[in-house]
């Protein structure tokens, strides 16, 4: 009776590296986005925004030039933030110097000259839930330019700049964004009026303009300005409100019951990441299934449940969770071990995955991921958990499962759980304890 009514409503309805503890001058520096090496190569922005990145801290650099001295090709993968900021200054015979939590590398004589572009006094000025382009357009403007580029950056950020100099404000803007680094350089090109660029980067992509180095004969409005490159903000979405989509070869979604495959094509029909614990003992199957393609998530989440009363389903930030019941509040469940602050900037998601796996005490964590696709994740200390979640988060759309193992797998492998990645059409399981 319970089946044929969750049948009927659904069918009426249609009709997510340690490293946060270690101080940031004694990070190690991993790869540059792609997993290679990151060598000293490109130009400042690029260099800087890629070292800005791996390390997880705030960069400025001023360069006499805006291409590299060489020698070019010096790793700095491997080494620590401190060494590496050595190295670059070594080379290029500048100085670095950490400014409030941003480090701002720039030549030695930039330090203490007597008049200079950066040293420009400004106005105190306020960015609300802003974006990269307004920071840019300010700085450039107190800096005389007229207009800036637009910037496909979109992190919002809000900074409260009390007022100071131009190498001050630009300081606030990354400190306050994260994971920006800002660059001033002298251009090979004086053309007229444009002898400095400025540069917000993120990463390796970012976006320079221009400018005269001197303010403009009238103080600039720049109220006016961050209202002019504003860009309004996405109005917030309920996933839980999202209408199932088409299944595997665009045909409607049928379910049948809480199992591994299901929830990986829902998962994918909603574009909503995805996460089981699953009980002990075979899954209940309501044999004919109900049509999920078209209905709410909530309803659909209902409706699996309904079927399964075992399960109770929650949504943590984004990621729908179906466990055992009494699992939630179980201090004693594996998914409740202890998972160390993590730090993964522009890395493979499956340098992650093989994280999760260590945590929950796999041997030999798989190098096979089904999916190759970097991510970029900042996770506090938390549960295994919290962290198969944050990982399926900054995935997007993967399902993650964990079981037990059947007694036969358990003595093979001396171990108690598998824990399944499942994106797209593959998958990959791995013994965990």
């Amino acid at each position: 009776m319970r089946l044929a009514l969750v049948s009927t409503v659904v069918l009426a309805a249609v009709m997510a590296v340690p490293a946060a503890a270690q101080p940031a001058l004694d990070r190690v520096l991993g790869n540059a986005p792609g997993g290679l090496p990151l060598t000293i190569s490109g130009q400042w922005p690029q260099l800087v925004g890629n070292i800005s990145r791996a390390a997880g801290v705030p960069m400025g650099v001023e360069s006499a030039d805006l291409s590299l001295v060489p020698p070019l090709g010096t790793t700095l993968t491997g080494l620590t933030l401190r060494d590496a900021l050595d190295t670059l200054a070594r080379e290029a015979g500048y100085q670095w110097r950490e400014m409030d939590g941003v480090i701002v590398l720039r030549p030695r004589r930039a330090w203490t000259a007597l008049s200079h572009p950066l040293d420009v006094e400004m106005e105190p000025v306020r960015l609300d839930e802003a974006i990269a382009q307004q920071a840019l357009a300010v700085a450039c403007a107190v800096l005389g330019a007229n207009e800036t580029a637009l910037m496909p950056e979109r992190r919002r950020f809000s900074v409260a700049f009390p007022g100071g100099r131009v190498i001050d404000f630009l300081n606030a803007a990354v400190r306050a964004h994260g994971a920006l680094a800002w660059s001033f350089a002298r251009t090979r090109q004086n053309g007229p009026g444009f002898p400095f660029t400025v540069t917000l980067s993120s990463g390796s992509s970012g976006v320079g303009w221009g400018v005269p180095g001197v303010p403009p004969a009238s103080p600039p409005d720049l109220q006016r300005i961050l209202a002019r490159k504003a860009v309004p903000a996405d109005p917030p979405e309920n996933v839980l409100d999202r209408p199932v989509g088409l299944g595997v070869h665009d045909l409607p979604l049928r379910l049948h019951g809480i199992h591994e495959s299901g929830l990986r094509d829902l998962a994918t029909a909603a574009r909503v990441p995805m996460g089981l614990e699953k009980v002990e003992g075979r899954p209940l199957i309501f044999s004919e299934g109900f049509v999920a393609t078209g209905a709410p998530l909530r309803l659909v989440l209902d409706a699996l449940v309904a079927i399964d009363p075992r399960y109770e389903w929650r949504l943590l930030d984004s990621v729908v969770v179906l466990r055992p019941r009494t699992a939630w509040d179980d201090p004693a469940n594996p998914l409740a071990a202890r998972a160390n602050a993590v730090r993964l900037l522009d890395e493979p998601i499956g340098k992650l995955a093989g994280l999760a796996e260590r945590v929950l005490g796999g041997e030999r964590p798989s190098q096979d991921f089904p999916d190759s696709r970097l991510v970029w994740l900042d996770l506090a200390p938390g549960t295994a958990l919290d962290l198969l979640c944050a990982l399926a988060r900054a995935h997007g759309d993967l399902v993650w499962a964990f079981e037990e193992l059947e007694p036969e797998d358990e003595k093979i492998t001396g171990l108690g759980h598998r824990l399944w990645w499942l994106a797209g059409g593959t998958g990959r399981g791995t013994p965990v304890r």
